[in-house]
C-alpha cells in the first residue's frame, strides 16, 4: 500500500495533489459514498491550473490504481472501494 504523504514533498503538482487526495482518503475526510474532488473543484482549492489537476484527478493514472471510483451520470465519480 502507498502512504498517504507519499508525494507531498514532489516538485510535480499533480503528485502533490494526488498526495493530497489520497491523505483526504486515508484520513476519513472523503468516505465511501461520498463524491469525488472535481478536476474544477481541485483547481479552485489549490490555485493549479485545469491539466494539472486533471492529472491528480481520481480518474488519472496517477492515483485510479489506489482506490476505486463508481461513476455517476451527471454528478461525477463517488469513492467504492479501499486504499490499497
Amino acid at each position: 500500500m502507498t502512504s498517504a504523504l507519499t508525494g507531498l514533498a514532489d516538485p510535480r503538482a499533480y503528485v502533490r495533489l494526488a498526495a493530497i487526495v489520497r491523505l483526504q482518503i486515508t484520513d476519513g475526510t472523503l468516505e465511501p459514498g461520498q463524491p469525488a474532488p472535481s478536476i474544477t473543484q481541485l483547481s479552485q482549492e489549490h490555485g493549479h491550473a485545469r491539466p494539472t489537476c486533471g492529472k491528480a484527478s481520481p480518474h488519472s493514472r496517477v492515483c485510479s490504481w489506489e482506490v476505486r471510483f463508481q461513476p455517476r451520470p451527471s454528478t461525477g465519480s463517488a469513492r467504492s472501494g479501499p486504499l490499497g
